[in-house]
């Protein structure tokens, strides 16, 4: 995650000799708090000791810790606005304006509430993602911020190769505005998770989001089932 693509929450709360892993913990928790509310499980992490957030460098640490207190703060101030956590609109809404992203304004108007949103970094970790995204999966939140999405899922070639092609044409500039993934429906499944939950998957559209002009991040629509869980 760059630092042109942080929010503007301070950096400087996550600095100095503060115990880094432990504020990752507390605000992993928060996080699984405000999902908890709604009736959907979030797992903050699997081990207590964050070997994933420790193999991390000081930098990717703390870009993590300014991420999750913006998603934490995108969270509480929809909640305190008067409307659910769960409403993906309006937390899609405050996420954008937080990250600095423009979308293409009918991005709203083709959205539902059963769609799962995540928004990609151009390097293919995971900035941000609506409270449906943990219906269908047990991923934990410190496998989100420290392992691109390939090294806890596992597909067929052909369609690793198709999201593939797919993340070029977007980071090259091929695709602008909406696009049309070309990939087709898959059966997902997950590695070095709680569950290894099985899922099928569809994904109907994506969307380029701009920031300063320039490439800022990738919004995906995802639709899924749950097929099994271990």
């Amino acid at each position: 995650m760059t630092r042109a693509m942080k929010s503007d929450s301070n950096d400087s709360n996550f600095s100095g000799a503060e115990d880094l892993a432990e504020t990752f913990r507390t605000l992993a928790l928060q996080y699984s708090a405000l999902g908890a509310a709604e009736g959907i499980r979030i797992v903050p992490f699997l081990s207590h000791d964050l070997p994933l957030f420790h193999k991390a460098t000081k930098d990717a640490q703390k870009n993590a810790l300014d991420f999750l207190h913006t998603i934490v703060t995108i969270h509480e101030e929809t909640i305190a606005n008067g409307d659910r956590a769960i409403n993906s609109k309006k937390l899609l809404w405050r996420a954008l304006v937080k990250l600095s992203l423009v979308p293409d304004p009918d991005v709203f108007e083709r959205l539902t509430e059963e769609d799962i949103v995540i928004i990609y970094h151009q390097n293919q970790t995971a900035l941000f993602w609506n409270l449906q995204f943990f219906n269908f999966t047990s991923v934990t939140v410190e496998q989100l911020f420290f392992s691109p999405w390939y090294e806890f899922t596992k597909r067929e070639p052909e369609i690793l190769q198709k999201l593939h092609d797919m993340a070029i044409r977007v980071t090259s500039g091929m695709m602008t505005g909406f696009f049309v993934p070309g990939v087709p429906g898959h059966v997902v499944e997950e590695v070095n998770t709680l569950e290894c939950i099985r899922t099928w998957m569809e994904i109907p559209w994506g969307a380029i989001l701009t920031h300063n002009g320039l490439l800022g991040g990738i919004l995906i629509v995802q639709r899924m089932k749950v097929l099994d869980v271990k």
